[in-house]
């Protein structure tokens, strides 16, 4: 499956309560859950304007990366776009690691296997995102696209 860049993909945020939300679209439900990674990253620490943030087109292709897989399986869409993002977070918590590129080797609405990079931040974050929520939570698939809603819990600043 070819990866994607962050043109590729929209999404937007919007604040409610103690929550951040995002509306996500891609063409396909890979690419959208490539999208759902790219802007949890960009909500925890926004990439520098000069940094390219496009995932290469090969795992090898950045040998000095630290890459992980991610393997998950989940009763529907919404469910697995939960344990995607709960397992973006926790490898970011242990790691400190920003993920900012995927590899999406196999994607199904129940099931994902993705390699995803890890660069060290050029400083630390500030952890803002506590959790990814239920709330309205949605992934439905339109007429050439793939749509989502999702919720984070945030830190009170």
């Amino acid at each position: 499956m070819p990866t994607i860049s962050p043109a590729d993909c929209t999404y937007e945020t919007f604040d409610h309560k103690a929550q951040i939300g995002l509306r996500l679209e891609a063409a396909t439900g890979g690419d959208l859950f490539t999208c759902a990674g790219l802007a949890l990253f960009e909500l925890i620490q926004p990439a520098p304007a000069d940094t390219a943030v496009s995932p290469p087109r090969s795992v090898g292709a950045a040998e000095t990366a630290d890459w992980r897989q991610v393997a998950l399986s989940a009763d529907d869409p919404e469910s697995l776009l939960v344990a995607w993002l709960d397992a973006l977070l926790n490898l970011h918590a242990t790691t400190g690691l920003l993920f900012r590129r995927y590899n999406v080797v196999a994607w199904e609405p129940t099931f994902i296997e993705a390699t995803v990079m890890g660069d060290t931040p050029e400083r630390p974050s500030a952890p803002r995102i506590r959790a990814v929520t239920h709330h309205e939570l949605e992934v439905v698939q339109t007429a050439g696209s793939w749509q989502a809603r999702v919720f984070f819990d945030v830190f009170e600043a």
